[in-house]
């Protein structure tokens, strides 16, 4: 088995003279990122030439070896607007915590993946995969499984926080309920979720962090995330801080997402977006006021490929 090569035990020059190195520059001798050492470092100093400075040379390798340190400690990049990504590029959104796998060359001055599910789809599907641990910090869409649930069932992260000391009663565990574990709150989940054909978008510009409202007597066309495929939709507001579906849309109340001409769509009633149990049918939401603003999400399932024309 192949060992390790010498590890970095810091950046090179990390406490020694150096250059920060400039993408281009135009003082001569100076090196950048764009020419290396420019030509005038390659000519006798008798006929013109420049000497490369030291402070070059250890900025050079710092910078370098900068990246390297980094990456043998097995970090993942941040996103950063100002870079171009390529397809196949990974980097973690500090939005929402989560990784993110680009899937079409983007453009500098691209939106957070969170908010691109068009280019961005997250990193394993859902979310990174561990065993539930105690005191152990847990991103939104991270996927815990634990010996104590079923095994048809898993937990997805949907508050980051860290967990408590103490494993939280998973007694009377079912599929869309929460249990809280520390600042995390799980979602209990069926192991389905896991695979690559599943997502949640947020319609109106929301996030997993920060979803945003949908309003009564609206529609909102949101981009499919699994493109060319047909997909099976689960529209869902949140209603005093829990998740659920609102029934309807009979006419009058609730809201209901629909895949409809490669676009998924977000429909919402004419008076409200999820109304009293009295007057909505299929509705989980218990003594509530008639709603005609809240957050929404929606969960989406690849379930086929688009017949072509």
């Amino acid at each position: 088995m192949a060992t390790n090569p010498t590890l970095l035990t810091q950046p090179i020059a990390a406490n020694g003279a150096k250059n920060a190195i400039p993408n281009t520059t135009t003082t001569p001798g100076k090196m950048s990122q764009d020419q290396g050492f420019p030509s005038e470092t390659s000519l006798p100093l008798g006929a013109g030439g420049v000497a490369p400075s030291r402070e070059d040379f250890n900025g050079a390798f710092n910078l370098l070896s900068s990246q390297n340190f980094m990456t043998q400690k097995g970090w993942v990049y941040t996103f950063d607007a100002g870079q171009a990504y390529y397809a196949g590029c990974i980097v973690r959104d500090t939005t929402d915590g989560a990784l993110y796998e680009c899937i079409n060359d983007v453009a500098a001055g691209g939106s957070v993946p969170s908010a691109d599910s068009v280019n961005w789809q997250s990193f394993g599907g859902a979310g990174m995969l561990y065993l539930r641990e105690s005191s152990k910090a847990y991103a939104v869409g991270d996927i815990a499984y634990n010996a104590n649930l079923p095994s048809y069932m898993h937990l997805l992260c949907t508050t980051g926080g860290t967990t408590d000391s103490t494993e939280p009663d998973f007694t009377g565990a079912a599929i869309g309920g929460t249990v809280s574990d520390g600042t995390v709150v799980w979602t209990y989940s069926t192991n389905y979720d896991i695979e690559r054909d599943f997502t949640i978008i947020y319609p109106n510009g929301g996030t997993a962090l920060n979803p945003a409202n949908i309003t009564k007597n609206s529609r909102y066309v949101e981009t499919n995330p699994f493109p060319g495929y047909i997909v099976a939709c689960i529209a869902e507001v949140q209603v005093g801080g829990q998740w659920g579906e609102s029934g309807g849309p009979d006419g009058y109340s609730g809201t209901k997402a629909f895949f409809f001409d490669g676009s998924i769509v977000i429909q919402t009633g004419r008076d409200y977006v999820v109304a009293i149990p009295a007057n909505q049918h299929l509705n989980p939401f218990i003594a509530i006021s008639d709603t005609q603003t809240a957050p929404c999400r929606v969960k989406v399932w690849k379930i086929g490929k688009v017949a072509s024309a």
